[in-house]
């Protein structure tokens, strides 16, 4: 096997290459771990192909998210382009009944699916940190969603920002959050049991002025 890293003979290799997740030493947390759960090669996808591919998937197998797996994910996230300070706080859910008590709350457009998905991560931003709280933590969802992708898993994006000023409270208090963290969304997350459908596209030149 030949071992995961990032950015390898990057000045070497075409823009487009150069985005290629490269493998040439294991990270320190995943040292530990069985050789069967540490990715491999085929299992790390260009980048451009990642954002080509990704789809929401809304349907999970049974199968736990090994914590080393979800860090990885969340550390992605951590270098995500912020607006004015990197203010996001992460919450993991895996309990069935915080899942089931926080998935509830959702009240526009139920996603009563989420309960199902073996782990569920609540993006927040802190709002004494960053005044451009909303565009922070999309960035960072949308992160976390094409990394979840590239290490072979599925993720759907369930949105848990409201205007209402008691649900939102109740929400903080379901996530454990300060009164100044405002919570952007959930993303549901796990190994996909459903193969999406084709999406569709609107023709680019249609969307180019």
């Amino acid at each position: 096997m030949r071992p995961f890293s990032c950015y390898e003979d990057a000045r070497l290799s075409p823009p487009a290459i150069a985005l290629r997740f490269a493998r040439c030493s294991i990270p320190d947390r995943w040292k530990n771990l069985d050789e069967k759960q540490v990715p491999k090669e085929d299992d790390i996808m260009d980048a451009i192909d990642c954002i080509k591919t990704r789809r929401s998937i809304r349907k999970f197998k049974p199968d736990p998210v090994p914590r080393e797996t979800i860090m990885e994910i969340l550390d992605c996230a951590r270098h995500s382009p912020y607006a004015g300070a990197p203010a996001w706080q992460f919450t993991i859910i895996t309990d069935p009944k915080q899942k089931q008590e926080v998935v509830a709350l959702k009240k526009t457009f139920p996603s009563p699916w989420a309960v199902n998905a073996p782990v569920l991560i609540g993006v927040s931003v802190d709002l004494s940190q960053s005044k451009r709280w909303i565009e922070t933590g999309s960035i960072a969802a949308t992160t976390i969603l094409l990394a979840t992708h590239a290490l072979g898993l599925g993720a759907c994006w369930v949105a848990m920002r409201y205007d209402d000023t008691i649900l939102n409270a109740r929400i903080q208090r379901a996530l454990g959050l300060s009164e100044n963290v405002f919570p952007i969304c959930l993303i549901a997350l796990g190994y996909p049991d459903e193969i999406p459908k084709e999406k569709h596209l609107r023709d680019l030149h249609s969307l180019v002025r």
